[in-house]
């Protein structure tokens, strides 16, 4: 995961890895997480970055990602 303000990273994460059932390459597998931004960020526009890696066969590695924009108003 990743956290960039404009064209800048702020914010990068360490990989997790999830673990499947009986390393059943086939299986559906739900992840969910969050991430607490600090009270410090400024107002402004930003983007967060998932990305997720598929190694479970090691002669296949493919990765997907996807982007979140989001706003941060200015407290009142």
């Amino acid at each position: 995961m990743r956290l960039f303000r404009g064209p800048e990273q702020i914010y990068s994460g360490q990989p997790i890895e999830l673990a499947i059932a009986d390393g059943n390459s086939e299986a559906v597998v739900h992840a969910t997480g969050e991430i607490k931004l600090p009270a410090t960020l400024p107002p402004g526009d930003y983007a967060l970055e998932l990305i997720v890696n598929d190694r479970l066969e090691q002669s296949k590695s493919r990765s997907a990602e996807q982007f979140v924009d989001f706003t941060l108003a200015a407290q009142q």
